[in-house]
């Protein structure tokens, strides 16, 4: 019986010691079931981190992006007042210039005569028709001699001779 006793201690302690066993074993294979999770975490988290860096390349991109458009804006901007700048002094020559042009036009036709409603014929001297209403018309006698004529045309259907009447009236 004593030996009955310790056959059935020691089938009591293995049947313990396997007991234990178990769960050790369910321990451990509950821990692989938790170190396999945590190595699938661990994947998306570098996935996450390197999703991570290239949406932080790209904000810097962009970022560098944007400042390199401000500063096109700015030299755009600077270009922009430059020119208007110009534009108004060119605006300012030109306006003096044009003033010019009519005073320089207006001195050079004050000794132009013009002459309206002549009937001519093609073949007509402008010059001695001219002449002709000069002296019978506007009664300047001897304006051959008086008033001299550089050269006279037809402008429009009118007579256009270069010298003018007060000159010749006061010869």
């Amino acid at each position: 019986m004593i030996i009955q006793t310790n056959v059935a201690k020691k089938n009591d302690k293995k049947e313990q010691d396997m007991n234990k066993l178990d769960k050790i074993f369910k321990m451990m294979k509950s821990m692989m079931v938790k170190l396999e999770t945590l190595d699938e975490i661990k994947e998306r988290i570098l996935c996450v981190e390197k999703d991570v860096k290239q949406m932080k390349d790209s904000i810097e991109f962009v970022h560098a992006e944007i400042n390199h458009m401000k500063n096109e804006v700015e030299k755009t901007k600077r270009s922009d007042e430059e020119n208007k700048r110009e534009i108004r002094e060119l605006d300012d020559t030109n306006r003096r210039l044009q003033e010019s042009v009519v005073d320089l036009k207006a001195r050079s036709m004050r000794d132009n005569l013009l002459f309206f409603n002549v009937k001519e014929d093609e073949k007509e001297n402008t010059t001695e028709k001219i002449y002709d209403i000069l002296e019978q018309n506007l009664e300047i006698f001897d304006a051959r001699n008086k008033v001299k004529i550089a050269r006279s045309t037809v402008s429009e259907g009118n007579v256009l001779a270069n010298e003018s009447i007060d000159r010749a009236r006061q010869r």
